[in-house]
């Protein structure tokens, strides 16, 4: 499917395999990437996969969830400080909603000339009104206007969408 010598397309976005291996890549290999710049890189993948705890019967079929990672740059260090953001679980069916729970959970952490961005892949326009909905209701004001931009790209095969 692919290795050093070759790569199918199909393979890859058609089969679940294909897909599992890059939702992966870009997690697994993060600390191999360097930015030579002051940068958060926030990655949601199925690399670090959890089972939702349970009480219940031991036939419970508890849904997974991952967790994002986030990896900070630095311009003085060319490789990344890694580590999970514990505080978001993100589960096959509401991944807009987690990128929503980061960004109410980063927005602390922006300095006044700061934006945010958010990209969406999972191909669901629905992430507009859930972006819209929670940043309108969370999202910090000062002076009457939104302290900080927020970009949301909804990214679809061959298309790219962006709302602010």
């Amino acid at each position: 499917m692919i290795n050093q010598d070759q790569f199918r397309k199909d393979d890859i976005v058609t089969t679940r395999e294909g897909k599992t291996i890059m939702s992966t890549y870009l997690a697994a290999n993060a600390n191999q990437l360097e930015i030579g710049a002051d940068f958060l890189l926030d990655i949601d993948s199925e690399l670090n996969m959890k089972v939702v705890p349970s009480e219940h019967s031991v036939e419970c079929k508890c849904q997974n969830y991952t967790i994002p990672m986030q990896c900070s740059f630095k311009k003085s260090c060319p490789k990344p400080t890694i580590q999970d953001l514990n505080n978001i679980h993100q589960r096959k069916g509401e991944a807009e909603m987690s990128q929503v729970d980061w960004l109410c959970m980063c927005k602390a952490g922006l300095s006044p000339s700061k934006a945010a961005c958010s990209i969406v892949t999972s191909r669901d326009i629905d992430a507009n009104p859930i972006h819209m909905f929670a940043l309108s209701d969370n999202w910090p004001i000062a002076q009457g206007k939104y302290s900080h931009p927020v970009f949301v790209v909804l990214q679809k095969p061959n298309k790219r969408l962006m709302f602010t």
